[in-house]
């Protein structure tokens, strides 16, 4: 199955969410970057820069807190965003008695096999110490399917909308 069509094909938002429950990990790890950007550029929030002003270009996309996307340890993907030009994954991660939040290029993230961070940080008394995190294969396909339902979700809250506008 090809996901890079099927989610953008005239389907109801039920038989999409089936087709994307239904996926195997090797369906949703074949999900294109283009897709993913498309995605963002269609359903994605313009990026707050301050000053009661939001980038023209610029677009995140953020997973609802419930979808976000787990390594089963201590880190989410809990969104993507599109940033000059460039595509990066958000990711939330818990260390020690804090968390923090790191934004990790697309084609680092994705990459074919496990995904490896570390965070470098201090404690108290300056002392360095190191934070890991871990995604695999399954977790990062995962990640895609987060993104995949919340284009879905998004799109028809979007549809619902403009139906209301126009009553």
């Amino acid at each position: 199955m090809n996901l890079n069509q099927e989610i953008f094909t005239r389907k109801g938002a039920e038989k999409k969410t089936a087709i994307i429950n239904a996926a195997t990990e090797d369906d949703l790890m074949r999900v294109s970057k283009d897709t993913i950007i498309r995605i963002i550029k269609e359903v994605g929030s313009k990026v707050y820069i301050g000053n009661g002003k939001y980038s023209s270009r610029d677009k995140s996309l953020y997973i609802p807190s419930d979808r976000w996307a787990s390594n089963r340890w201590n880190a989410w993907v809990k969104g993507v965003n599109y940033t000059k030009g460039k595509l990066f994954v958000n990711i939330y991660i818990q260390y020690s008695n804090t968390d923090t939040d790191r934004a990790e290029h697309y084609d680092t993230f994705f990459r074919s096999g496990e995904y490896n961070g570390h965070l470098t940080y201090t404690d108290m008394y300056d002392n360095p110490h190191t934070a890991y995190y871990t995604f695999s294969r399954s977790h990062k396909a995962n990640a895609i399917k987060a993104i995949l339902l919340t284009y879905v979700e998004r799109k028809e809250a979007l549809k619902a909308k403009k139906k209301e506008e126009a009553a």
